[in-house]
């Protein structure tokens, strides 16, 4: 639902008066300076009403299952004590954690316990602590997953605003392949919240999404699109200061939370761009039932695809000051190139990267910009895969400048140094370059 409310400019009252009697005029200019006095005080005001559903858009996340061996637990290398029901404490049992961030004491780091009973036997019993004081005796009856195929849900309340939740579903993964699966065990077994404990094989693991984002179609000004809400610290909430307002396009249904993607962080009167038009963010309701924006001369403080990129100085890895434009050609298309050493996926996307331009040497240019390193260790990692792309060390600025919050991230700039994609992928990158 959309309200869009503009400034009219009432006049020829006097006309109305020659007219009408007298009566009627007074009666015609009441009734018509009431209607003007409320157009007037909210000229140019957009509220748009989401539906009370929030649902899931992001990727699945693992909850990584670890071994209950004692009542002594380990959250981040420090230690816990966890009490279990006693029918627990001789069963094959195991625990993980879920993401909330709605705890008003949270030692957890945002993380709630979870306990599985029986978990090796494909017909697990879960046990969720709904009060985060990790007593699992006194959180009401478990969950039982009837089949690998079954799905487990429920919700987490925030502990200081009335109503506000998280909804939760559980699952089991597919995999893609038996080495997939030892991949993700490689690698989150290692980095997980409770790594210090010891970890289950991987085919015991669950994974689960949450549903933190609200959406609605709409038109504005004869365009469809599709603008939501994100609740970014998982916390039940949809305006706090780090959560996220997406913009997408209704038609394609196109919509995603990462900044590098069109979203917006939430700040007290940010400012927004909806169809080249900026509107400030008056209010956002709790509950993400509302939000409320209002039309203004100042801009959005970010690029958008179209325009041209600013310029900026940067350091290069051999210590040297440089700038954009100073490393922009006005003959090659441009990739700058987020990324660090410690990515998975930037070792993958590094590869396809160094292919695309080696093969379209003549037409693309690479930017490396470092997230991190140690500029000894760039260094080492470029030589030892015969990379011959200029490297520079990305500040929090630039890295703000161009929206990038994951990695790896390919900015893809024209020749004539406008911004073609934020979040490029290398099919759209080498579609640029078969141009």
């Amino acid at each position: 639902m959309i309200q869009i409310k503009n400034c009219v400019v009432c006049f020829y009252f006097r006309l109305f008066v020659q007219n009408f009697s007298f009566t009627m005029a007074k009666n015609t200019i009441f009734i018509i300076f009431i209607a003007c006095f409320h157009w007037l005080t909210a000229q140019n005001e957009i509220t748009l009403h989401f539906a009370t559903k929030a649902v899931s858009i992001e990727k699945q996340n693992y909850l990584l299952l670890y071994e209950y061996q004692s009542s002594e637990i380990h959250v981040f290398a420090k230690k816990y004590r966890i009490t279990l029901p006693e029918n627990l404490k001789n069963s094959q049992t195991a625990f993980g954690f879920v993401n909330f961030g709605g705890w008003k004491n949270d030692d957890l780091g945002g993380n709630t316990l979870i306990a599985v009973s029986q978990y090796q036997f494909g017909k697990p019993v879960i046990y969720v602590d709904y009060n985060h004081n990790l007593d699992l005796r006194d959180d009401g009856t478990p969950f039982t997953f009837n089949n690998l195929r079954d799905t487990v849900a429920f919700s987490l309340f925030n502990a200081e605003v009335v109503g506000a939740n998280l909804a939760y579903k559980l699952f089991y993964p597919q995999h893609e392949s038996p080495q997939a699966a030892k991949q993700i065990e490689t690698i989150l077994g290692k980095t997980g919240v409770g790594r210090d404990n010891k970890v289950s094989p991987v085919q015991y693991w669950l994974s689960y999404t949450t549903a933190n984002s609200l959406m609605i179609d709409t038109t504005l000004d004869s365009v469809n699109i599709r603008i939501g809400l994100y609740d970014e610290n998982k916390n039940g909430l949809f305006n706090d200061a780090s959560d996220r307002i997406m913009i997408g396009d209704a038609i394609s249904q196109k919509i995603s939370p990462s900044l590098s993607d069109g979203a917006v962080e939430y700040a007290a009167n940010c400012v927004i761009r909806l169809q080249n038009k900026s509107y400030k963010v008056v209010e956002i309701a709790a509950n993400g039932s509302f939000i409320h924006l209002q039309a203004t001369d100042e801009d959005a403080l970010r690029m958008f695809e179209g325009e041209k990129v600013i310029d900026f100085p940067f350091k290069r890895v051999d210590a040297e000051m440089t700038t954009l434009y100073e490393q922009l050609n006005a003959e090659k298309y441009t990739v700058l190139y987020f990324w660090g050493l410690w990515c998975k996926n930037c070792q993958t996307s590094t590869s396809k990267l160094a292919t695309l331009s080696t093969r379209y040497a003549g037409k693309m240019q690479v930017i490396a910009m470092n997230v991190g390193d140690h500029t000894d260790n760039i260094r080492n990692h470029f030589f030892a895969h015969n990379l011959n792309w200029l490297n520079g060390i990305a500040t929090k600025d630039i890295l703000t400048i161009f929206l990038t919050d994951t990695y790896p991230t390919c900015v893809l700039i024209s020749p004539d140094k406008k911004i073609l994609r934020f979040n490029a992928s290398m099919e759209e990158i080498e579609a640029y370059m078969r141009r």
